[in-house]
């Protein structure tokens, strides 16, 4: 009987997710975007570019000398203990520029990071579990977060450009039923 009331149970489960934008990359101008993602390790500052839902950062790319990634830091304070997985919405020009990308949150003196595969010539979501995040150093915890740090990392000696819009972190509520 218990199993049976399990099962007329199950489709009325409803499965919920919460969500929380980190970063929408909507700034009001160029010289703002620049001022909150500092460039570093030698590559060129952000720009902005519009599109149809709204602005993204643009990470630009010179791959013909010895860069092997672009680099960006932003300083935050978050906790992000809570979340489990997080998106961002990438696009590159020239898929052959870049080979990865990689998302680091800097807590205290370490960093939590995931690499994730870049999509082609349009808009693509890369979805990077929590699980994926290895560590470097010694971060001080997920509910620590003190900086954010996007890197997008050389596929070959060209040139181009890494759109980045809508970094968010998703919660999943899981329910599980034991008979």
């Amino acid at each position: 009987a218990l199993f049976l009331l399990v099962l007329v149970l199950i489709p009325g489960l409803t499965y919920a997710s919460e969500s929380m934008l980190i970063d929408d990359f909507d700034y009001p101008d160029a010289a703002q975007a620049r001022e909150t993602w500092r460039p570093a390790q030698n590559s060129p500052p952000v720009s902005l570019v519009a599109h149809e839902d709204g602005q993204a950062l643009q990470l630009n790319a010179d791959f013909t000398g010895d860069l092997r990634r672009v680099v960006y830091d932003r300083d935050v304070s978050l906790d992000l203990s809570r979340w489990g997985r997080f998106t961002l919405e990438l696009r590159v020009d020239e898929p052959r520029v870049f080979s990865t990308f990689t998302l680091y949150f800097r807590s205290g003196g370490g960093w939590y990071a995931a690499t994730g595969t870049l999509p082609s010539k349009r808009w693509g979501t890369v979805h990077l579990p929590r699980s994926a995040f290895r560590t470097e150093g010694q971060p001080a915890g997920w509910h620590k977060i003190d900086g954010i740090r996007i890197s997008a990392w050389r596929g070959g000696d060209f040139t181009g450009t890494c759109l980045v819009d809508n970094l968010v972190a998703h919660r999943e509520t899981i329910c599980v039923v034991l008979g």
